[in-house]
């Protein structure tokens, strides 16, 4: 689940901001500098199975603290879900349905997010586990079908990036997709209490990320680094080239399905944790009281928090920065408190 949740909105886009050719380099330094955030989020898990992220901020940090961690990170979700849920509707629209008005896609799209997360985690743990299979498969399988389309040379030139284009781009895919999962700890007491938190974070981190980085490669030598550049959807396009003796052709139709699979994943996570944030806020007994209230303000404000596409694309790289506080300095924080407080109780 947690694999098609970090490959969610990324699976299309596959471009590069500042760095072109060597994006794959800041591919690499994103993936290997999240690890040891990653095992922080594994370690607050670990040493809370039966508590949620909002349960552990107020148990290490205190109540002022807690409810202001809270905060940060139920704002945090509203965004992700309202932007993840506005890029599906931007990709339908430019891709497939120019005419149809956003609103049409984003309802149908939140309440099927709503629905899902509505029947339980576990239910959809049981659906996602057989997909996310299929989707492996047929990610590998556009890679060997666009290899008649790959031109080598379009790797050429390397190490041409200034270091300073390098580092914006490795902590932008940092934040979009690789520190994400912070999400999931806000379900820890539905996860499979015989699995390891290390070796789920761990596992499903370096798999996605093996994929993103194989899918930039295959974008960057069929089309080349000026093209993607200028394209908002290079994967799309990538896919759509795919034409073999005019018999596979049209497989950008299939890939496009499991984008959706993994968008409204990712958005029934995002809205989950926005519910279970105000379940601690208000002292509610159910967070289910507050998933249908939270997926109408996701509807509503994801078609009017961006202007355009290209607003969309520009305010995504601006906050990076700010959504970092959430993912790291907060977790840190959480972290060090926690390891505090169980080496207490050991004692």
């Amino acid at each position: 689940m947690m694999i098609m949740f970090i490959l969610g909105s990324s699976l299309l886009a596959g471009g590069a901001n500042y760095t072109k050719n060597d994006r794959w380099l800041a591919d690499i330094i994103a993936i290997i500098t999240a690890v040891p955030i990653l095992l922080m989020y594994a370690r607050i898990a670990a040493l809370n199975r039966d508590k949620d992220i909002y349960d552990v901020f107020f148990d290490s940090v205190g109540k002022t603290f807690g409810t202001i961690f809270t905060i940060l990170l139920f704002n945090f979700s509203i965004f992700i879900s309202c932007a993840v849920l506005r890029n599906l509707t931007e990709f339908i629209q430019v891709a497939f349905f120019p005419l149809t008005p956003k609103y049409i896609v984003a309802i149908m799209a939140g309440l099927t997010a709503y629905y899902s997360i509505r029947e339980g985690i576990e239910t959809m743990a049981r659906g996602v586990s057989f997909v996310v299979f299929i989707i492996i498969v047929i990610l590998a399988g556009t890679i060997i079908l666009s290899l008649e389309e790959m031109d080598f040379e379009n790797f050429l030139p390397v190490f041409t990036c200034p270091v300073k284009n390098m580092a914006r781009e490795a902590v932008t895919l940092l934040s979009f997709p690789y520190l994400e999962p912070i999400f999931f700890l806000s379900i820890t007491p539905s996860l499979n209490k015989k699995d390891s938190p290390y070796k789920t974070f761990l596992t499903s981190h370096f798999i996605s990320g093996a994929l993103l980085l194989l899918l930039f490669l295959r974008n960057l030598l069929v089309l080349g680094s000026e093209l993607i550049s200028n394209l908002y959807y290079p994967s799309y396009i990538t896919i759509s080239l795919i034409d073999i003796a005019e018999f596979v052709t049209r497989i950008e139709v299939v890939v496009t399905i499991n984008y959706i699979f993994c968008i409204v994943l990712k958005i029934s996570i995002c809205m989950l944790s926005a519910a279970k944030a105000l379940r601690k806020l208000t002292k509610s007994d159910d967070y289910k009281i507050h998933l249908l209230p939270v997926a109408l303000f996701t509807i509503f404000y994801s078609g009017v928090v961006f202007e355009d596409t290209l607003d969309m694309f520009d305010s995504l790289r601006y906050t990076v920065y700010l959504n970092l506080i959430v993912q790291v300095l907060i977790i840190i924080a959480t972290y060090i408190f926690t390891e505090i407080k169980h080496k207490r109780k050991r004692a």
